[in-house]
């Protein structure tokens, strides 16, 4: 039949992060406010919806999907087209169909609480009073929960829960901002909350009025009498204890076995974590957006709110989160005060995520007493649920540079979120990623016909591949990955490092795509320039700032202090740190003291009168003396990590590293105010060939020169910092002349350090040179993988290199 008055109707596909975020719902009351009829439904690509009405009510339609689109759903693509006239009578969300073979949709990150969700489970006659796990199109857990798409509750942990007859109502409700809310649940059908002992034996709670407004006070009162909680939280377990307990927190460390690094803190609001911490409007608004990581602030002093100096000692910086589930929300407000809250693992071992994991790596068998440290467990009591975590996820730390998010670990509320690339896959690629900070990476084959970009799926955090527990979860990862996004890998990329259980897991895992030619060995530093080249949309040759801790190289060496001419296909080495022998393998990272004697060595410096020397015993210093005369042991370096360590080892500041970064950490938080302008040491530049090496022999020569003089640590540290841009600026102006490349890429993770990536970017744009670096990504191995995708993915579409015209330059 056709319509009296002139109506069209019109096919709509939508993709994107558009399942999970509250989307059907949204096109549902649009439909309504315009009085278009039709449907809408979730399936395995984004979301369909097929609409009738008048000309202009639908073209008002189709642009207010992207404009007016819940604040967690990112739109990426709506294309419609007229379709044959229907006469459906009203608009309803209908069912999803069952998955295709060729299903790829992205997956909404797990969401923080949003304000009226807050409101309700503080509310004591709202239904929801003291509920841990209220959540509503707009918050809770997604990608934590999901088990494979489209995003319906069946495919998703909360299957296991069926709606009372309140919340279905609820569900189905188009005026009910719980309509279609997929994990929707309430105390009398959802998850329960269980209180257990070190053992994971459940503690009996007497219920007064409210089980789980007793339970969790119970848990508050456990906290102030100085116990540690472990806490199943949304991507896995927390270890929580009194932030402002000196005894409670070095307990938590001697558990853990984590000696000096910082534990980041949840306060209960904005306003508590004021007292305690200098935060600005754009980091109140990091804090409180939906991903709601740990930022790092400054801490407040003098005159701020005293914390447990064991919080994060040595450190002027502090990591703060506010409460980003109802069960963190309820437990911190009722506690009164800040918490520690560090991941639920062992040293060098992936957070724990399920109940008898938890109870088997951080309890024990026989209960100790609170506060004993006997019986090798962590947690004093466990606070469980039985909503099921399906895929780990750790917390994201972000800090805010010039203003904006610069990443430190990117994972709990922007993973799975895909990356955009400048450039089409031509495979379904597989990143390995490196052996430090893990997070693996998935690109899709990009299949529509004359696509200009691509996506690249960056993993969670998974940790050091540095064990059997890391190297499962990143087993883990990629298999629920590629179940979830339909992607198996037809090529996959690895560090180029043979030793690396990343590398030998690819090689044994994917055999047959080896024969094929179609698994890659990226060299580590070229992974790194990648990765900042396409998070900047760079297409074009760059000079390449790799500066890191090591990497291994081309030439059998340890890289880390480089200098590249780099494309995304290839690169040449056009400069580097002079090389140093390094004594001990692992063992000198971890002791700077050793490091320092390296470069004093190489210096030719005598090592009499150097006070940082003076409580380490002469047989000791002699053994590494002689490693170093014979090269026994030692493995050649040109990292500029180890020349940090070396310099803070030198200043005393840090002799004996007790967590990956320590020195050069400590080294940057010494740097001297008052010390402006008072020179800085310099780098002896040397033609090497075809490389430029910067020579660090004038500059420990100088810092030796002002220890024997009694310069402090603040002005040697800000003399180093200096000369460190002054020789790296001066490197790349002599590379920019010689190739006539302009723009200047930072990766790695010495560009976490702020001192230094401000002042070399104002150096470097001082002399007219465009400069890229992180905004979408960490600068260190956490982006590695993104940066193998992006490097073997030119190799697999025979792309040419725009590099090697430069070789004979």
């Amino acid at each position: 039949m056709v319509p009296r008055f002139r109506k069209s109707t019109y096919r709509i596909e939508v993709t994107g992060i558009v399942q999970g975020v509250g989307f059907r719902p949204f096109i549902y009351r649009l439909a309504q406010e315009l009085g278009l009829a039709g449907f809408v439904f979730n399936h395995d690509r984004g979301v369909t919806i097929e609409v009738e009405g008048t000309p202009e009510a639908l073209r008002t339609f189709v642009d207010d999907i992207s404009r007016k689109a819940p604040p967690a759903a990112k739109v990426e693509n709506v294309q419609a087209a007229e379709s044959d006239w229907k006469g459906y009578k009203g608009f309803e969300i209908r069912e999803s169909p069952a998955a295709s073979s060729s299903k790829f949709v992205p997956v909404s990150p797990d969401l923080a609480i949003c304000d009226d969700c807050r409101r309700e489970i503080w509310d004591v006659e709202d239904r929801r009073f003291f509920y841990p796990f209220t959540n509503c199109t707009n918050c809770g857990p997604r990608f934590t929960i999901v088990q494979d798409v489209p995003y319906d509750r069946r495919h998703t942990t909360m299957s296991a829960f069926k709606m009372c007859a309140s919340c279905q109502a609820e569900y189905d409700n188009p005026d009910d901002r719980r309509f279609h809310a997929q994990p929707n649940a309430c105390p009398q059908c959802g998850p329960q909350l269980t209180l257990a002992d070190a053992g994971g034996k459940p503690v009996q709670v007497p219920v007064y009025f409210n089980r789980n407004k007793t339970m969790v006070e119970r848990c508050a009162s456990l906290l102030k009498q100085g116990a540690i909680l472990a806490i199943k939280g949304i991507g896995g377990f927390h270890l929580a204890c009194d932030a402002r307990n000196e005894k409670a927190v070095q307990l938590l460390r001697n558990r853990k076995h984590r000696e000096a690094k910082p534990f980041a803190v949840m306060f209960p609001d904005l306003d508590s974590a004021s007292s305690y911490a200098e935060i600005s409007y754009a980091e109140a608004e990091l804090l409180h957006s939906s991903g709601s990581p740990i930022v790092l602030v400054r801490k407040r002093t003098p005159g701020g709110a005293p914390l447990a100096e064991a919080v994060a000692p040595g450190n002027h910086s502090l990591g703060v989160m506010i409460p980003y589930s109802p069960l963190h929300e309820l437990l911190v407000k009722s506690f009164g005060g800040p918490l520690v809250m560090t991941s639920g693992n062992r040293s060098d071992e992936p957070i724990a995520y399920s109940n008898q994991e938890a109870v088997s790596r951080l309890g024990v068998p026989e209960i100790p007493e609170i506060g004993g440290e006997q019986g090798g467990h962590i947690a004093d009591y466990f606070l469980l649920h039985d909503r099921e975590i399906h895929v780990r996820c750790d917390d994201s730390v972000l800090r805010l540079f010039r203003k904006r998010p610069y990443f430190l670990r990117r994972s709990r509320g922007y993973a799975p979120e895909g990356i955009r690339t400048n450039g089409a896959f031509g495979a379904t690629i597989l990143g390995v990623g490196g052996e430090l900070k893990n997070a693996f990476c998935l690109a899709r084959e990009t299949r529509e016909a004359h696509a200009k970009s691509g996506e690249a799926i960056l993993g969670h955090h998974i940790g050091d591949l540095e064990n059997v527990s890391t190297l499962q979860a990143l087993e883990e990862g990629v298999a629920h990955f590629s179940k979830l996004f339909n992607l198996t890998p037809d090529c996959v990329a690895h560090d180029l490092h043979p030793d690396y259980l990343g590398t030998k897991w690819t090689k044994e895992t994917f055999r047959e795509l080896s024969k094929q030619g179609r698994v890659f060995a990226i060299q580590h530093h070229h992974a790194h320039i990648a990765a900042c080249m396409e998070d900047a949309f760079e297409t074009e040759p760059v000079i390449g700032l790799a500066f890191d801790g090591t990497g291994y190289g081309t030439d059998g060496t340890m890289w880390g202090g480089e200098i590249l001419l780099a494309d995304r296909r290839d690169f040449l080495r056009v400069g580097h740190f002079r090389n140093v022998w390094l004594p001990g393998g692992d063992r000198a990272v971890k002791s700077p003291w050793r490091i320092a004697l390296a470069y004093l060595h190489e210096s030719a410096i005598e090592i009499a009168g150097f006070r940082f020397l003076s409580d380490i015993s002469e047989d000791r210093i002699a053994m590494v003396q002689q490693m170093l005369e014979k090269k026994l042991n030692c493995f050649s370096s040109s990292s500029c990590g180890r020349l940090f360590d070396a310099v803070s080892a030198f200043t005393g500041i840090v002799r004996e590293a007790r967590y990956e970064a320590q020195a050069a950490i400590e080294l940057e938080q010494a740097i001297g105010e008052d010390f402006a302008g008072q020179g800085s040491y310099e780098f002896a530049i040397e033609e090497r060939g075809p490389e430029l090496e910067l020579d660090w022999r004038p500059v420990i020569q100088g810092i030796a020169k002002d220890l024997r003089k009694g310069g402090s640590a603040g002005l040697i540290s800000r003399k180093f910092h200096d000369a460190l841009v002054r020789g790296a600026v001066k490197a790349v102006q002599r590379i920019s002349e010689r190739y006539s490349i302009r723009t200047v890429a930072l990766s790695g993770g010495c560009f976490l350090n702020e001192y230094l990536l401000e002042n070399l970017i104002h150096g470097l744009e001082a002399e007219g040179l465009k400069t890229i670096f992180h905004r979408r990504l960490s600068p260190n191995d956490g982006a590695l993988s993104f940066g193998q995708v992006v490097v073997a993915n030119q190799m697999i579409l025979n792309k040419k290199s725009g590099i090697w015209q430069y070789k004979s330059s």
